[in-house]
């Protein structure tokens, strides 16, 4: 059975808020003690992965409650360009497997607040 233990990288797309046309871009490489952030392919920061333990099991809740949901998108279908897209996550587990989540109503489509919510918590505790 699959343990939010099991995530090995989190990939993550939020459009700017300033620039409709600019999407942030984060990866975060997850080992047994440190999650290191990569944004927009240039910056990088560690944080102890004790510190963000409860957002990422809180991520690993809704993964499995959209792969239960049914809802996943296959990620070859992200699409950058696409304006309407507000956010975009996917989640990478030991055997290769994943979750995927696209985001584009932020008030009334499922799980996003709490993604928003989680994703900026880690981000906060990265820098």
């Amino acid at each position: 059975m699959k343990t939010y233990k099991d995530i090995i990288s989190i990939d993550y797309f939020k459009r700017d808020p300033e620039k409709i046309d600019k999407m942030d871009s984060y990866h975060f490489d997850i080992d047994e003690k440190n999650i290191n952030m990569i944004k927009n392919d240039t910056e990088v920061n560690k944080c102890q992965k004790k510190d963000v333990q409860k957002e990422i099991s809180s991520l690993f809740s809704i993964a499995k409650k959209i792969e239960k949901e049914n809802m996943q998108d296959m990620f070859c279908l992200f699409d950058k360009e696409d304006l309407s897209l507000k956010l975009a996550l996917k989640l990478t587990y030991k055997d290769k497997r994943y979750t995927f989540y696209q985001g584009y109503k932020p008030f009334t489509q499922m799980f996003y607040q709490d993604i928003l919510e989680n994703m900026n918590s880690i981000i906060k505790k990265n820098k």
